[in-house]
């Protein structure tokens, strides 16, 4: 299980940030990131929080006590087991759909969700920083 400096460090590089432009956006310094990312330091309860909120996760998952699930992992699943079942029924209509369309289907709304819900938290964060 990954701990704090980690997940902090994956959060980043996934939301597309260096340590400066994470630190622009939580108005803490780029030194602070990365002594964080090298478990030199730990944040106080309040960076946490807007940590927390700019990511939109739990504070128990940015610290590394609460799991993490990849809905990747969870629609290839789904996927598999699509493509295992027989007799598929969509409102009680025979589904009659190739699993690889539906699967793409499910990809492409999670994507545009989760570019959504970032957009999203990053608005919020940037106004509580203003506040």
């Amino acid at each position: 299980m990954a701990n704090f400096n980690e997940r902090l460090k994956q959060l980043r590089l996934a939301s597309g940030l260096t340590q400066q432009g994470l630190a622009d956006e939580l108005g803490i310094s780029a030194s602070a990131i990365g002594m964080y990312e090298q478990g030199r330091r730990e944040p106080d309860r309040a960076t946490l929080m807007l940590m927390s909120n700019y990511f939109g996760v739990s504070t128990d998952f940015i610290l590394g006590t609460e799991g993490s699930c990849d809905v990747k992992d969870m629609l290839d699943n789904i996927r598999n087991q699509i493509k295992d079942a027989h007799g598929l029924m969509f409102n009680g209509k025979p589904l009659d759909v190739d699993a690889d369309k539906l699967f793409d289907a499910m990809y492409v709304a999670a994507s545009v969700m989760f570019e959504k819900e970032s957009k999203e938290n990053s608005n919020e964060a940037k106004n509580l920083k203003d506040d």
